[in-house]
C-alpha cells in the first residue's frame, strides 16, 4: 500500500495497516488525503458506493461463510450538493471529513480534519466551499475581463502602462 501510495504522488502518507483503523504509525495530510479523494472519485463505481446513505453486499466472513454487509454513510452532508466521500475520526486527527461538492461542471474536494466537534464538520464544509465557489467566480470574472482576443491574459505591465498614460493624459501640463 506505501509503494502505491508513492506511486500516487501521496509523500506524507504512511499505512500501518490495511483497514485504516487508528494506529500509531498510520499518518497522512490534508493535501494526501486531498490528492486520494481526487483519484477515489475518478472510479465510478466509488462515486456510485460514497454517495448512497446505504450501500449492501454480499460477501464471506471469516469461516468463508457468506454473509450480507450493510454499510450506512455517516456524512450528513450527502444530498445537499455534496456527493461523498468519507467520515472519519482518530484519536491524532479528531473528527475529520475529506467531502466532495459537485454542480454543474464544477467539482470540490474539501478536506478538515481535527475540528472542534464531531457536528462541527457539517457547519464548517458548507462554508468552505461557498468560499471556493465565491473566489472561483472572482478568478472567472478576472480571466474575462483581462483576455486578449488571442486567448492569452494582459501582462500586468501592460496594464500599468496604460493607467500611467491616462494619468499623464489627465494631469494638466505646466
Amino acid at each position: 500500500m506505501n509503494r502505491y501510495a508513492r506511486a500516487l504522488g501521496l509523500e506524507s502518507t504512511n499505512f500501518a495497516n490495511p483497514h485504516g483503523l487508528s494506529h500509531k504509525n498510520n499518518k497522512s495530510t490534508a493535501a494526501d488525503i486531498g490528492k486520494l479523494a481526487c483519484i477515489a472519485m475518478q472510479d465510478p463505481i466509488i462515486r456510485d458506493i460514497v454517495n448512497k446513505s446505504t450501500y449492501e453486499c454480499k460477501g464471506r466472513d471469516i469461516y468463508d461463510e457468506p454473509r450480507d454487509y450493510l454499510w450506512t454513510n455517516t456524512n450528513k452532508l450527502l444530498g445537499k450538493g455534496f456527493n461523498g466521500l468519507k467520515t472519519g475520526v482518530t484519536p491524532a486527527a479528531g473528527p475529520c471529513l475529506a467531502a466532495s461538492y459537485e454542480k454543474d461542471s464544477l467539482h470540490l474536494i474539501i478536506i478538515v480534519m481535527n475540528t472542534k466537534t464531531m457536528d462541527n464538520r457539517w457547519v464548517e464544509v458548507p462554508k468552505l466551499a461557498l468560499w471556493a465557489i465565491n473566489r472561483l467566480n472572482k478568478l472567472c470574472e478576472y480571466f474575462a475581463e483581462n483576455q486578449l482576443p488571442n486567448g492569452q491574459l494582459k501582462a500586468p505591465e501592460e496594464e500599468n502602462k496604460k493607467d500611467a498614460n491616462t494619468d499623464k493624459k489627465q494631469m494638466p501640463q505646466n
